[in-house]
């Protein structure tokens, strides 16, 4: 089977609407993509097709984090306490689990969803030699991240090792998540400066999108390239304060430069260092609490960034405080 990860990420988001798997016809509204992957056939009966979704799910996700599963779980309705008519139900349910607000376990679906996807397609390659997801990793990132200016902007040089021969096309992948029911349509806009060409962008969720770059040639395993891109905001959109790369693949670096307007600094900047994502906005500690030059500057730098936590940035909120996102 041939992975197509925006193709997986649509099938999931289709399927948590309504019911979802507690539909009357759900098996007919799986698409082929989940169907091939969890084996799902036209003589399975709702029972049968849902226990092979959850076999086959649950298995992909066993070593996430604590709270990916259940999130997946409860957005099907694959979980049996979260047999719920409509998808609002089952994440107050969530978030009643994770104790935690309605919207921060919203935002625990759309990641988990991600991380799904990508396992799914990986799953579904097979081994390296085939065309697919995750044939290279992320050498380091320097990302320049300006907040003095009308609207946040960030600007990032990464560097990319192949893993596997045949490599063609890469992706990257953002969250703009709300800091409050503001009612306003989030966007983010991406340049690509060099290294490529965008060929895509797909949206699984409000806050998060996924751009697809094409490569200038084919690379095989050992080969390195280096490509940059700007990522801007629509005038006007509210952000959370805070900036931090979660990455889904190994990151050996990270640095970052942040200049905050120096007539309008934060009380409180911190230094965000491998923590689990719902602690990104907790209070810091006083060892991480960074201290801001007379510009308006702080630097940063990571080393052998670990999969699924946070690293970077968050301050507080503040009169001027103009906010950004992960």
């Amino acid at each position: 089977m041939h992975a197509d990860l925006p193709q997986l990420l649509n099938e999931l988001c289709a399927l948590r609407k309504g019911r979802a798997t507690r539909h009357p016809s759900f098996p007919a509204k799986l698409g082929h993509q989940l169907r091939d992957l969890c084996g799902v056939t036209d003589s399975d009966s709702g029972a049968a097709a849902r226990l092979k979704l959850a076999e086959t799910l649950g298995a992909l996700l066993r070593d996430e984090a604590d709270d990916t599963w259940p999130a997946v779980a409860a957005a099907l309705a694959l979980h049996p306490a979260a047999d719920h008519r409509d998808l609002a139900a089952r994440e107050r349910w969530l978030a009643g689990q994770l104790h935690c607000h309605e919207r921060t376990a919203r935002r625990r679906v759309d990641h988990a969803f991600q991380v799904l996807a990508q396992k799914a397609a990986v799953s579904a390659v097979g081994d390296s030699s085939d065309r697919g997801v995750e044939r290279w990793q992320v050498a380091s990132v320097r990302a320049l991240l300006r907040l003095d200016g009308p609207a946040p902007e960030i600007t990032e040089h990464r560097s990319i090792v192949m893993t596997g021969d045949g490599v063609e096309e890469i992706f990257c992948r953002f969250t703009v998540p709300r800091s409050t029911s503001d009612g306003v349509a989030h966007d983010l806009n991406l340049e690509l400066l060099y290294g490529g060409n965008i060929r895509e962008r797909v949206q699984p969720s409000p806050e998060h999108f996924i751009y697809f770059i094409q490569l200038p040639r084919s690379f095989d395993a050992g080969a390195t390239h280096d490509y940059a891109i700007r990522l801007t905001l629509p005038p006007g959109q509210p952000m959370v304060p805070h900036y931090v790369m979660q990455p889904l693949v190994p990151v050996r670096a990270l640095d970052v430069n942040v200049r905050f307007d120096s007539a309008a600094v934060p009380p409180v900047v911190s230094r965000v260092d491998g923590v689990p994502p719902r602690m990104v906005d907790a209070e810091p500690a006083v060892e991480n609490v960074l201290d801001v030059d007379r510009f308006g500057e702080v630097h940063l730098t990571f080393r052998n960034l670990r999969q699924g936590y946070a690293y970077g940035l968050a301050w507080s909120h503040g009169r001027g405080d103009p906010g950004h996102a992960s």
